[in-house]
């Protein structure tokens, strides 16, 4: 799928297709000054190693191949990133606020463990 801006949706919700990995990266200005990082949680799995600016390990994707996703985490340094998912089968959960750490609990990333997620959109 080609690259998606702010707000845009990046997936396929209501076709019954998986998101199997994700790359974020900064754009502009904000892409020379700022940072992001991501992760994921596979489906029956764990988290999986961070992901910085789209950068090394798996040009800068997060998940594996043949691997259903269904948790994301975003942090950045400075400011903030919401983020929502769409749940495959099911419809769209709430936007969660993501800022400078990770946290634990249900409103410490975005998605269900145990739900397939099949889009996502950020702002």
């Amino acid at each position: 799928q080609e690259n998606k801006s702010n707000g845009e949706i990046s997936g396929t919700s209501g076709l019954s297709k998986r998101l199997e990995a994700i790359k974020i990266s900064l754009t502009g200005e904000m892409s020379e000054k700022y940072d992001i990082y991501y992760r994921v949680h596979l489906r029956g799995g764990g988290w999986l190693p961070e992901i910085k600016n789209s950068g090394a390990g798996a040009d800068g994707y997060a998940g594996i191949y043949g691997e259903q996703i269904d948790g994301v985490q975003i942090r950045t340094p400075v400011g903030f990133v919401d983020c929502r998912v769409h749940i495959k089968g099911g419809g769209w959960l709430d936007w969660v606020r993501f800022g400078s750490k990770y946290n634990s609990g249900a409103n410490g990333y975005a998605g269900i463990y145990g739900s397939a997620i099949d889009a996502i959109q950020m702002e």
